[in-house]
């Protein structure tokens, strides 16, 4: 039970480590476009953002369930 519950704990750093990345991600995107005064196709921009931020949607998903599991574990392992 005690190892199921770290391997819970490895799985959530994990996630917000995804979730972080796709959050600096987009930062970076939006920090780029704002400070150069190149043409961009706006559509690819908004497809690009859309697709890091569906990834970091699925993280978070997944770091909810990940979150549930743990707690479900850690409660089995008080006497």
């Amino acid at each position: 039970m005690e190892a199921q519950f770290t391997h819970f704990k490895q799985e959530e750093i994990r996630s917000l480590d995804k979730i972080q990345t796709c959050e600096i991600g987009t930062q970076l995107i939006f920090d780029y476009v704002q400070q150069e005064n190149a043409v961009f196709n706006i559509a690819t921009i908004e497809e690009i953002i859309k697709a890091i931020f569906q990834v970091e949607l699925h993280q978070r998903e997944y770091l909810l369930q990940i979150r549930l599991a743990k707690a479900l574990s850690s409660t089995k392992l008080q006497p």
